[in-house]
């Protein structure tokens, strides 16, 4: 139910103190930035993606880390979560809140690899 950036990737990686980051990839990642987010454990059954938070560094060949309260990102991934539940190994559904507001707006991952 997304309104436009169907098609995307979130690589992600741990660091060194072993939190878990990640990035937005798409087609329009030259306008709407990185999109950088911490992953968190949100419940039992849950995770976050939590954009209010930006990694220190990031793996060689990544774009420069930048915040996500600025630019083109402001409108994209400002105090953005993502609240990601696994239907199965390879597939999560997740649902987008922009602070508390749920934004009715869903998504499907499927891992690949």
């Amino acid at each position: 139910t997304l309104p436009g950036l169907r098609a995307f990737e979130k690589p992600m990686y741990r660091d060194p103190k072993s939190e878990v980051w990640g990035r937005n990839l798409q087609s329009f990642s030259w306008l709407t930035g990185p999109g950088y987010f911490c992953v968190r454990q949100e419940s039992e059954h849950e995770l976050c993606f939590d954009y209010t938070r930006v990694p220190q560094e990031v793996p060689p060949n990544w774009p420069s880390v930048r915040g996500n309260e600025s630019g083109f990102s402001y409108f994209v991934f400002r105090s953005l979560r993502d609240v990601l539940r696994s239907l199965s190994t390879p597939v999560t559904i997740g649902q987008a809140f922009r602070g508390t507001q749920d934004l009715k707006q869903y998504f499907m991952l499927v891992r690949d690899g």
